[in-house]
């Protein structure tokens, strides 16, 4: 009985071994694929993070300008009282 104990689980060992070969280029692959979509993923947020810097500096540089505007506007309007 023990011998066919040992017998049967020598035989599910090997049945599992197999399938754990034929499938092991499918695994392969979807490894390769999960990184491929990480460094997607890292590539992404490296632009997202840069599309979102240059729109900071957009508005920003915006913000500058409606300044310029207000400040020339004000010298403008007060350009007899230097004169």
């Amino acid at each position: 009985m023990t011998l066919l104990r040992y017998s049967n689980l020598s035989t599910k060992l090997f049945c599992i071994h197999s399938r754990l070969k034929r499938i092991q280029p499918q695994l392969e692959v979807i490894s390769e694929r999960i990184q491929a979509d990480r460094n997607r993923i890292d590539t992404l947020k490296a632009l997202r993070c840069e599309a979102n810097k240059e729109w900071l500096n957009f508005i920003k540089s915006g913000n500058m300008i409606l300044k310029l505007i207000a400040f020339l506007r004000t010298s403008i309007e007060n350009y007899d009282s230097f004169v």
